[in-house]
């Protein structure tokens, strides 16, 4: 799976998304909520039934089984409009080198 997303103080909206049926969450539903007060990192829960944060999402309990997390938020100049993220169907880790290319993202 992958998305992007844009983010206000009600909801999430995917503008770009492959294998996520969900068009947008409230955003008290949002993986990306976690990533939005962290520019240049990259948020990740390999396993997202045992972190904390996401345990109890619906997209982890149901569909589509979210089982691991990573997102990086996108900045133009001063405004951070969103995220790029990549969950997935089987937990696993997210290496700090793949981690490093994602930092920073700048759109035009």
């Amino acid at each position: 799976m992958s998305l992007v997303s844009l983010t206000d103080a009600d909801r999430q909206w995917f503008k770009a998304r492959k294998g996520l049926p969900v068009v947008e969450v409230p955003r008290e539903h949002s993986f990306c909520a976690w990533a939005i007060p962290r520019p240049g990192e990259v948020t990740v829960a390999p396993d997202t039934r045992t972190d904390a944060r996401f345990a109890d999402h619906p997209l982890v309990l149901g569909e589509p089984d979210m089982r691991i997390y990573a997102g990086a938020l996108l900045v133009n100049r001063d405004v951070a409009p969103g995220t790029l993220c990549v969950p997935g169907r089987q937990p696993r880790e997210f290496p700090e080198t793949s981690r490093r290319s994602w930092r920073g993202w700048p759109i035009p």
